[in-house]
């Protein structure tokens, strides 16, 4: 008994001392904006509470961030397409560890789909079913959530599939009548 109360108060302590570390990194970022000690306090959050998958999510989204910056390059250099290159893989990586420890949190199957989606499926044969896969995957954990959908949307328009854009817009907006951001992309 003795020995069990003493673990579980030092996993409670580790827990803890994560999230310290963690919300101390946050506010530095607020203050800074300096992205790699923000990922670097996050790594030591990780390893102080490594069966959560909040830190690893953030590390991931911290990825999606700075593809979106890539993806606004407009002739991106060799040294640019490398970055994107390194950043995908990695924010694939974190994603699906986020995913090894929580598989009910939609919101992971979502960012998981949301990295899919930055890869044109005309240049990798099968990532469409596997974005497709992840999506429905969390809408299945949240069928009521249209976030979802229209993360797809924005998706399919992004490599002209203007059809399948106005359907998930419309499954969106049936799912909640009044949803301005499904409202605004389908206008």
């Amino acid at each position: 008994v003795i020995v069990s109360a003493t673990a579980l108060f030092i996993n409670i302590n580790k827990q803890y001392l994560a999230q310290i570390i963690a919300t101390d990194a946050v506010a530095a970022f607020n203050f800074s904006a300096n992205v790699s000690e923000y990922d670097q306090a996050l790594v030591k959050a990780i390893v102080y509470s490594p069966k959560q998958d909040l830190y690893i999510v953030e590390r991931a989204r911290l990825r999606l961030a700075e593809l979106n910056r890539l993806l606004t390059i407009v002739e991106p250099s060799e040294s640019d397409q490398q970055q994107f290159q390194a950043a995908l893989s990695e924010g694939i990586n974190l994603t699906q560890s986020a995913l090894a420890i929580d598989s009910n949190n939609p919101l992971n199957h979502a960012l998981l789909g949301s990295f899919y989606g930055l890869i044109n499926p005309s240049q990798l044969e099968g990532i469409k079913e596997r974005r497709d896969s992840v999506f429905a995957e969390a809408r299945k954990l949240d069928p009521t959530n249209p976030e979802y959908l229209v993360l797809q949307a924005q998706l399919s328009a992004r490599f002209g599939d203007a059809a399948k854009t106005r359907e998930y817009l419309t499954e969106a907006i049936s799912l909640k009548g009044n949803y301005t951001d499904a409202l605004f992309l389908l206008s």
